[in-house]
């Protein structure tokens, strides 16, 4: 996902034709779908918003079915996803994500993560796996408050303050789980 959204950026600026994207998913997936993956990948791509398909009445169809359908709204998988973007959500709330950027290259090395942000200000790291990423520190100077979150809980970890020197290359988020997590860094004035 994140080649394919960097590569539609790409083609964007070079054609001069810079207008939103909207992803889709499939919120009503099988167990072990990338649902969470996805939202994720979505936000700290750039996307505008991700479409995803949930219960809804499936109404009468004229010579098929008189009856209207509600879906089961217990069904376990279906309250899994609702959670999931209940908890994106409650994130993001607060966040002035429309001035924020995916940074490309932000995530250096062979480990797995993406980034999100505006460089000096507020970053974003998502982690599909866990475990640890080096970042490039260029232009993130200064001091900011971190916290590290799981998008599956909602579970918001302690804080902490990162401080990055002027002089330092880059630096290290480890994340407590091998799964999604999260990292949010924002300065402090």
């Amino acid at each position: 996902m994140w080649e394919s959204y960097q590569a539609l950026d790409a083609w964007q600026r070079e054609h001069d034709r810079i207008k939103p994207v909207y992803d889709s998913g499939q919120m009503g997936g099988p167990p072990g779908s990338h649902i969470l993956h996805q939202l994720w990948m979505s936000f700290v791509g750039g996307t505008a918003g991700m479409r995803y398909h949930r219960l809804a009445p499936i109404h009468p169809r004229p010579g098929v079915s008189t009856e209207v359908d509600y879906g089961n709204w217990e069904d376990p998988f279906f309250v899994e996803q609702h959670r999931w973007v209940r908890n994106f959500r409650e994130f993001i709330d607060g966040m002035e994500f429309w001035t924020m950027d995916p940074l490309w290259d932000a995530v250096i090395g062979e480990r797995e993560g993406y980034a999100f942000g505006r460089p000096g200000n507020e970053y974003v790291f998502f982690m599909p796996v866990g475990g640890s990423i080096t970042v490039d520190a260029t232009g993130a100077e200064g001091r900011y408050e971190a916290y590290g979150y799981d998008p599956d809980t909602g579970e918001r970890g302690e804080s902490w303050i990162l401080e990055i020197e002027g002089d330092q290359e880059s630096f290290t988020l480890t994340a407590p789980l091998e799964k999604d997590y999260v990292f949010h860094l924002q300065a402090i004035e």
